[in-house]
């Protein structure tokens, strides 16, 4: 007999029970798009005031706007109808020299994302980890 899948592999990690099965479609309820970092401190629909179902968010180190993530944000917007988009850097980013470098690197990115997907209207921000604050990048 063979034993069900179970992805605890290092034990039991699970600290609340498994929430209830919902049915949620594909697309984003507030059409938004959200690119951050991969960075653990970061709880990008808590920090927005969103829940499960809100937005679609694509994470990698840095919140670069890389091919892959262009790539994603692209199908967000042209199959699930997605017409906002956020770039959310943070300071302490492991993969900034300086909070100032998040900056650029936001802007950078935010400049990419509407090249890309011009029919997007992006904003972009910096949250502070240590403060909890989000606030924008003009």
């Amino acid at each position: 007999m063979q034993t069900p899948f179970s992805w605890e592999p290092f034990g039991s990690t699970r600290t609340t029970p498994a929430p209830a099965p919902r049915a949620l479609p594909r697309e984003p309820a507030q059409q938004l798009v959200v690119l951050t970092c991969m960075d653990a401190r970061l709880e990008p629909l808590r920090m927005l005031g969103l829940k499960l179902g809100d937005a679609h968010v694509i994470r990698n180190a840095g919140a670069e706007a890389t091919a892959d993530a262009l790539r994603s944000m692209a199908i967000s917007h042209t199959a699930m109808g997605t017409r906002r988009a956020m770039v959310i850097g943070h300071t302490d980013c492991a993969a900034h020299a300086s909070d100032d470098e998040v900056e650029a690197g936001v802007r950078a990115s935010v400049a990419r994302v509407r090249a890309k997907l011009p029919a997007l209207t992006v904003e972009g921000a910096v949250y502070d980890v240590q403060a909890g604050v989000l606030r924008p990048v003009r």
